[in-house]
């Protein structure tokens, strides 16, 4: 078994705990509605091998290589040109604090534990509101270009972007994680559909 149907039980066991309540109900619904969707595209991988290898997003320009498979890739921030982060080499999590991430902070728990934003009442709060969702990885980086807010995500996610008008900036103090190619498809399909 892997971690991410593990991940779900865990998920679905910690909700149904909080089954009756709003938020437990929501969270309950959208694990089955996800454990769906996983088993359709892994029925739709398993029936089209050759869908799997076109799948992965050609770079547009030269850059790093994608990591191997089961190699750990750094974190790099997305800022805007105009940032006065935007020409070091790296930078810590702390020196981001202040500034809006536009995806959600669960994924970055280094940068969630210190963000500002996320102190004190925060309902209804949150820049995000007035953004509006941001389906995919073109929609963000409009955004930070326009200096709305900021992405921290692996190098592969921002990698063949081919984006001149944001720049990518290392977290040295985020460490590097393995990112799964399933994952890695999942992005390229939610990228691709938008």
């Amino acid at each position: 078994m892997t971690a991410e149907p593990e991940a779900l039980a865990r998920l679905s066991d910690l909700a149904a705990a909080f089954a009756g309540t709003p938020e437990g109900d929501a969270v309950v619904t959208a694990v089955a509605a996800l454990r769906e969707a996983l088993a359709v595209a892994d029925d739709v991988l398993a029936a089209q091998p050759a869908a799997s290898a076109a799948i992965r997003p050609e770079p547009a320009a030269p850059q790093a290589a994608t990591p191997a498979v089961g190699e750990p890739e750094p974190y790099v921030v997305a800022l805007a040109p105009t940032d006065p982060l935007a020409g070091r080499e790296a930078v810590e999590v702390t020196e981001l604090t202040e500034r809006h991430l536009l995806h959600n902070p669960d994924e970055v728990p280094e940068w969630r534990e210190v963000a500002a934003e996320l102190r004190g009442p925060t309902i209804r709060t949150s820049v995000s509101f007035a953004l509006g969702p941001l389906a995919t990885l073109d929609q963000q980086l409009d955004h930070v270009a326009a200096a709305n807010g900021i992405l921290i995500v692996p190098r592969s996610r921002v990698e063949s972007a081919g984006r001149s008008d944001v720049t990518f900036v290392v977290v040295a103090d985020v460490p590097a994680r393995v990112v799964s190619p399933r994952v890695r498809a999942r992005w390229h399909r939610v990228d691709s559909a938008g």
